[in-house]
Parts: structure tokens; sequence; C-alpha cells
């Protein structure tokens, strides 16, 4: 700082301060007079509301929900037996040797901490309400199912514009919170002094043209009731009951045996008779209809009749229990205690006059359904087994005559093989003769290499030979189903195995074991001063030991070192 420099006269100092303050004054005017237009419009709207007399049918049901939902929350708290110490000091009295203590110890669940609480959270709840008409009159709020509130991420937009259950959400929890904020003494007065349900009403809701709910209470509409002399908040009449007047503290019952067909009726004439036991309709009263064959209904005042089990029914319409639900062969349901039932009951069919399967038939059976039955007859085209094991066809080619593969009584003749047949003959099965070596390999046959020697891999009867193994041919001129058999004889070559006695393509020799010092080794190798000769037929190689070759002298005898 330069302390040279002049210091300003008191003058000037008082004129800056002026100007100061004067910047001030503007400023605070400016934010007034931005302020000022809402809050005035705010202000004379709530204003021409009280002088109209109006009552906010939304704000009303806010202030009845908010009541619930604080009794709900004290609720939590009711057993609770903590307390708060709020003595502050002593006095100078002393009794017993102590000091006594200025201040009281209230109940926690009765103060003020618990009142702030309380209104703190009240208003969250409000996320979770909509409305409904459920009473005439009256708008009210009710709770939402779990699916039917809003997502609580970022608002959801239909069509460009906000979802509609938000904006509501967001007018109750302002019209909550505005009352909360309003009456913040009184609810925490009457949370001291345990106010009940209709005293919180009154104190918060009803009592002045400014109150949301207005200056008084309503009459309740017929069908509704309000135990609080028949004045709002009410509720609709519970089924089985009326309520023909305004202003009821109860509804009137129906005469027993009658009963509503839903809630809020107003005349004794909604009351209508239940169904009898037996009998049904859409609401279980008035014009009822007897349940028909096969259902029943144990109860009176039934919505609909029960189903009897699965292929049971009842003798008549109107059956008042399952017991009465009772299996009746032929009637095309088959139920568990018959073995089949195929609609009717003659016997010879497959399924008798008592609903059991024939010997020597066959049954398709369905539960709860009909059964289709037959006897197993050579020649029916049919490929069947009697259901009690006495009959078993093999083939069925559409008729009872042998010597086509196909014997008389539907078994495969020898050397022949059956398979089904294709398209429309699907049933009817197609045979052909079965000859080994004949390159077609058929039916029973494991391979068919077009001769009928031993020894290369497929046998004289057409078996798989051990260690071999054969690759089926295949023929673009099959006869028959695809794979049925070909034209092409089998391949068939040893299972590559050191010690099986076949040298195959890898082994330099197979002497028929896996022993090493024998000329080939336990890895099929010709060992050092060995040779080995192939087998014949398929037989083990035969080995032996080279001959060791000598040295020669000119004349070519051996020389004598080497005799």
């Amino acid at each position: 700082v330069d302390s040279s420099a002049p210091m300003p006269s008191r003058r000037a100092q008082r004129v800056a301060l002026r100007q100061l303050l004067t910047l001030s004054l503007l400023l605070v005017l400016i934010f007034t007079c931005m302020l000022a237009p809402a809050a005035a419009a705010k202000k004379k709207k709530k204003a021409k509301a009280k002088e109209a007399g109006e009552v906010d049918g939304i704000r009303c049901a806010v202030c009845i929900t908010a009541v619930d939902e604080i009794q709900m929350e004290l609720a939590t708290t009711e057993n609770s037996t903590n307390t708060l110490d709020l003595r502050w000091g002593l006095t100078a009295e002393v009794t017993e040797g102590r000091a006594k203590r200025i201040g009281k110890v209230i109940p926690y669940k009765r103060s003020e901490l618990r009142s702030i609480e309380v209104m703190d959270r009240v208003c969250g709840q409000m996320k979770n309400y909509g409305t409904t008409d459920m009473v005439h009159g009256e708008t009210r709020l009710r709770l939402l199912a779990e699916h039917e509130r809003p997502m609580s991420s970022n608002d959801v937009h239909i069509e460009g514009r906000e979802d509609p259950k938000k904006i509501a959400i967001k007018k109750f929890t302002q019209h909550c919170q505005d009352l909360v904020d309003d009456n913040e003494e009184s609810i925490t007065t009457a949370i001291r002094d345990a106010a009940n349900d209709t005293q919180l009403q009154d104190l918060l809701c009803y009592g002045e043209d400014s109150k949301p709910c207005g200056a008084t209470r309503k009459a309740c509409y017929r069908g509704t009731y309000s135990p609080h002399m028949g004045l709002a908040p009410c509720f609709p009449c519970p089924y089985g009951s009326y309520a023909d007047q305004y202003g009821q503290t109860e509804c009137t019952a129906c005469p027993e045996g009658q009963n509503t067909s839903g809630t809020g009726s107003k005349l004794d004439k909604d009351c209508l008779d239940k169904c009898p036991r037996g009998h049904s309709s859409h609401n279980g009263l008035g014009v009822c209809a007897p349940c028909q064959k096969g259902t029943y209904q144990p109860s009176v005042g039934g919505k609909f009749c029960f189903k009897c089990p699965e292929g049971m029914t009842t003798k008549e319409e109107g059956a008042l229990k399952d017991t009465e639900c009772v299996s009746a062969c032929g009637d095309g349901l088959q139920s568990s205690t018959e073995a089949c039932d195929d609609n009717n009951t003659e016997s010879g069919d497959g399924c008798s006059g008592g609903c059991e399967i024939e010997a020597g038939a066959t049954c398709e059976l369905k539960a709860g359904g009909k059964s289709t039955c037959r006897l197993v007859t050579c020649g029916d085209t049919h490929l069947d087994s009697a259901h009690d094991g006495s009959i078993e066809e093999t083939c069925d080619d559409g008729n009872a005559e042998g010597g086509d593969g196909c014997s008389a009584t539907c078994t495969v003749e020898e050397g022949w093989g059956c398979k089904p047949g294709t398209g429309k003959d699907l049933h009817v099965s197609v045979c052909h003769r079965v000859v080994c070596g004949d390159f077609k390999r058929q039916f029973a046959e494991e391979c068919d290499d077009g001769n009928t020697a031993a020894g290369d891999g497929c046998s004289a009867d057409c078996k798989v030979e051990e260690g071999f193994f054969c690759k089926k041919s295949t023929s673009s001129g099959a006869i028959g189903p695809p794979g049925s058999y070909s034209f092409r004889k089998d391949k068939c070559k040893p299972i590559p195995e050191c010690g099986n006695g076949r040298r195959v393509k890898g082994e330099a020799c197979d002497d028929g074991n896996t022993v090493n010092g024998d000329g080939c080794s336990a890895k099929c190798a010709v060992e050092k001063g060995w040779a080995c000769t192939k087998g014949e037929d398929g037989s083990p190689d035969v080995c032996a030991k080279k001959e060791k070759k000598g040295k020669k002298d000119d004349d070519g005898k051996p020389k004598n070192d080497e005799l």
C-alpha cells in the first residue's frame, strides 16, 4: 500500500457508500419484480378458490391418503418403549440427597423427533398411488399394484409427452408436501396427543373453506357408508350388503342365502338368490343353470362347475360332489379304471363290452379320450403285436400266403427279409430273398463281399469275422428303401492290431504275438538278424534268423580261421 497516497475525504466516502446501498436496493427490486407475478398469480388462484368454496377432489384425496400413511407410519413404532430425555438442568430442591432435574422424559413415538420423521416420509409414498372412482361422488386414491406403477428411472415419454402416471404422481407429491408444510405444528401436536384417523382428517382436511376437502364433510351417497356419522370419506358397501339411504354409518346385510353381484349396491333388489349346489351362473347369483354331465359344484353361489377327472362323467346333470363322477364304459372317454374305451359296448372289436382289451387285440390308448382297437389279423397290412403277447407280427404284406417272404402267420420266412413300404403302401411289408455272396447287403446280413469264402473278413454266412471291419457300399441303383441293400460288394479289412496274426499296412510283420526276440517285435517290426515271411490265407507271419555270411578265399572256400 502506498502510504503516500492521499486518503479520500469523508464526503467522498459517504457518497460511495450511498451509491453501493442504492445499487443493492435496485437489485433487490429487480428480483422482487421478477418473482412477484408468479407468486401473485398463485396466491390469487388460491384465494379465488377459497372465496368460491371450491373443493379440489385431488387435493382432498391426497389429504385423506396422507392421514392413512401417517397412521401406518406411526403404527411401526406403536409398541416402542424408547424414550427421549428432555431434562436440561437441576433445581434447588433436594430429595434424599439428590437434586430434582428440570424437564421431562417423553415417549419417542409421541415426540417431535418422531413427528419430523413421519412428515419426511409420508409424501414419498404418494408415488405408489393412482386415482379411483370406487366411491360415488368422491375422488379417492388407491394403492397401485407393482406392475401398474410407472418406471422409477428416467421420465417415460409416450408419443412425445410425459407419462400421465408420472404427471399425476408429481401432483400428488406436491399437494402432500404443501399439506405438510402448512400444518407442521398441527401434525406434531396430533401425533403427541395420539389423534385417531377421524381427528387427523378433521384437523388437516376439513373445517374451513380453504381446507383440501372443504369446510364440512358431505353425507355418504347411497351404496356407500362411513362409520364417522355417515360422513365423508366414505366406503362402498361390500358384497352381500347395500345402502339405500344417504349418510349411512353401515350397510344393510342381504337376507340369508342372497348376495350382491358387486360392491356399492344401493337397493335391496340388488340382493339376489345364490345359485344352489349343483348349479352355477356367471356371478353365482340369479338365474342359474344345472351343471352339465361330467361336471359338479359342491358349494352355494358357484360361478362355474368343476370338471370330473379325465375319462369320468356324471350320470345326470346337476351333480353336487366329485364322488358322483364315475367311469362309463362306452362313452369314448378312457378313465383310469378302464383298460380301453372305444365308444361302444360291443365285444369282438378289440375292446370288450366291459372296456377290457380282448385276447389277441391291440389298442392305441388315449387317456380321457377314445381308444382305437382291433384284433390282430395277418394280411390286413397292419404290423401289429397283441396286447397280451399272444401274437407278434414281424411282417404283413397284405396277404396270408407263404412263400413270398412273409408267412401265413405274418413272420419273416427263412432266407428272406422284410421292411415297411413307402408312400401310400407304407403299412405293407416289402420282402426280398436274402442270398449271401450276391453283393447285396440285406436285412440281417452284416456284410456281403460277393463271395462265401471265409478268412477275408466276411464269413460264408455274411457275418463280419473277428478282427475285421467291413465298410458298407452304397449304390444309386439300389432297390427298396435307402440303405436296405446295394449292388456293390462290401470292402472288409483287418482291424489294425499288432499281434493278431494279420499283417496290415503300417506293420512290417505280425507273427500272432507281441513277444520280443522271435523275429517280430512287440511293435510288429522285424528284429535285427531276422527275416519274416507273410503268412498265407491270413495266417500269421513266419520269422527265421538270417544265415551268417562268412569270408571266402580266392577259390570260394571258407578261410581256416572261420572253420
